[in-house]
């Protein structure tokens, strides 16, 4: 997947590049002849000058001359002690002004420093990426084909129900439920298979995700740090300083996004780690607008877009993978019908890249595409301050609701 950068625009791009270096170049010549020309110009004024003087000095001297030798020849005693020097008249004749020809001292650039200057050339990146089998009647000609009336397959008690959050794995048909300091581990059945207490006792600003090999990673807002679960035992992988983590999310890389802001709560942003390292930072739409102003939840797409539902914006943001802003969606017109404004919390991708984002106030689902044009609700599945959503690997949608111990398992493509 070439991302929106296909070979032709770099080929076009590279041609581009030579094409302003060349021009570049040819003013800098254009600029060093023009100096030349004006110093040669200087130069001749002042030695034309130093002649025209020595020719007019010259000429007085022969006229002096020619009159003492007429003197000489007159031989007349009264007229030669009535003469004057006049020597003193001519010492501006010693200053002269030397004049050094110009020079041109040439820089030799190595050329892998001109390399360097002209630019880098990345090769592709070939990323692997999920794909999941759906039944052959699924024909994606239309935007909402493969879409059907969704339903309620599933459903069970989890225990937790204070702003609960879920993160479906990868890799198995398990799922993780996150509220206040504990997260379980679910089968797809609903049998609980593990249960993780924290160390904090937040009941809000901890987030959770499942990365590719089954790890359980959770950010911790109030120590600004991210962590996660191995044999039972928690472990730190970065603490922030000045920043506080708000949401996080296992990307198809095996990177992990986290979503922050300043203590001061006045900045935002993305921030891609690959282990420890941060390896993108993912903060303005352009040179001066910011991107986020509360970014609580986080999914990254098929298509690696990375996705935020920001909690003061109402809205959903779209950037793709190198951070370059794709679209915002602020809900659908139908939603006259409901009895609030769009209110975006939890959101998630499955594998035909729709974004499906919980409407926490309006009691229930949007689905979009990956150009951000709406598809359809999902509001005919009894919902109750839907809070957080997940896919699993066989594209169902499992929601957990605010204040309500209950995990639904909603079936809803073809």
């Amino acid at each position: 997947m070439l991302q929106e950068r296909s070979h032709k625009e770099v080929r076009e791009n590279i041609i581009e590049q030579g094409t302003y270096l060349h021009q570049e170049l040819e003013k800098i010549i254009q600029n060093h002849l023009k100096e030349a020309k004006k110093i040669e110009e200087e130069d001749l004024s002042i030695l034309g000058k130093q002649i025209s003087d020595m020719k007019s000095i010259l000429s007085e001297i022969q006229k002096i001359t020619k009159e003492n030798q007429n003197l000489l020849k007159t031989k007349t005693i009264k007229n030669v002690l009535k003469h004057e020097s006049e020597n003193e008249r001519f010492p501006e004749v010693q200053k002269l002004i030397e004049l050094s020809p110009p020079s041109f001292v040439s820089q030799r650039i190595p050329q892998e420093a001109l390399s360097q200057l002209f630019g880098t050339l990345t090769c592709s990146v070939r990323r692997e990426t999920r794909h999941y089998l759906i039944p052959s009647a699924t024909n994606l000609r239309s935007k909402r084909e493969g879409l059907r009336i969704p339903e309620i397959i599933r459903t069970w008690r989890t225990g937790l129900k204070v702003s609960p959050k879920i993160s479906c794995c990868l890799e198995s048909d398990d799922c993780y439920v996150r509220s206040s300091s504990t997260i379980k581990q679910f089968s797809a059945t609903g049998n609980e298979l593990n249960v993780t207490k924290l160390k904090s006792e937040s009941h809000f600003l901890i987030d959770i995700t499942v990365s590719k090999n089954n790890t359980l990673f959770y950010s911790d807002n109030r120590d600004r740090s991210v962590n996660f679960v191995k044999n039972n035992t928690i472990k730190t992988l970065i603490t922030l300083d000045g920043w506080k983590p708000l949401a996080i999310c296992s990307s198809s890389t095996g990177d992990i996004l986290v979503s922050m802001q300043t203590d001061d709560e006045k900045q935002s942003k993305v921030v891609r780690y690959s282990g420890t390292t941060v390896s993108q930072e993912i903060q303005y739409k352009d040179i001066s607008t910011p991107l986020y102003s509360n970014p609580l939840f986080i999914c990254e797409n098929t298509n690696f877009d990375i996705c935020i539902s920001d909690w003061d914006k109402n809205s959903v943001e779209v950037v793709d993978s190198d951070g370059e802003f794709i679209f915002s969606y602020e809900g659908n017109r139908a939603l006259t019908k409901y009895k609030d404004k769009f209110n975006p919390r939890g959101l998630a991708c499955d594998s035909l890249s729709h974004i499906l984002i919980t409407d926490f106030l309006n009691n229930l689902v949007h689905i979009i595409d990956h150009n951000g044009h709406f598809l359809r609700f999902i509001d005919n599945c009894n919902l109750h301050c839907p809070q957080d959503v997940s896919v699993s690997r066989d594209n169902k949608l499992y929601l957990v609701e605010n204040s309500k111990e209950e995990l639904k398992v909603i079936s809803y493509l073809v």
